[in-house]
């Protein structure tokens, strides 16, 4: 049986987390787009026809601190978009304020993750994320 793809988009503006979740998300089976602002995260949405074909799987991890629109406008986005609310989307910020918190699971978000300072554990962390998300079944 040959292994399912999971492409993820990355929505961070950090250059140097980018390049940390690159290094740590080095598996076959998943294809990173980075988009580093919420504005070209909605804009490679928008272009379905490339971005979320039929029949893949896809997944959303995200910072909420993001220049010009936040994170919370494009939670706002996606949730009421009918054709990309059914994405799964994983935060993964430096925000452990409760009122983020609970903002972000009032619009349907998948799973709120601090991102960890020590790097193995930051490996740790984004691995358990991107297996569990390779081996659950997705709505198309």
């Amino acid at each position: 049986m040959a292994e399912r793809m999971l492409d993820i988009l990355l929505v961070e503006d950090d250059d140097v987390d980018v390049q940390t979740f690159r290094r740590h998300l080095d598996d076959p089976t998943i294809r990173l787009h980075i988009a580093g602002d919420a504005l070209q995260a909605k804009s490679l949405l928008k272009s379905r026809s490339t971005f979320v074909p039929e029949r893949k799987r896809w997944l959303v991890l995200m910072d909420l601190n993001l220049p010009g629109a936040s994170g919370m406008d494009l939670l706002n986005y996606l949730q009421s978009s009918p054709d990309l609310r059914h994405i799964p989307v994983v935060v993964i910020t430096t925000s452990a304020d409760e009122r983020d918190i609970q903002q972000t699971f009032t619009r349907n978000i998948s799973g709120y993750f601090l991102k960890p300072l020590e790097p193995m554990a930051f490996r740790r962390r984004l691995r358990a994320i991107t297996m569990y998300w390779s081996e659950s079944e997705m709505m198309s």
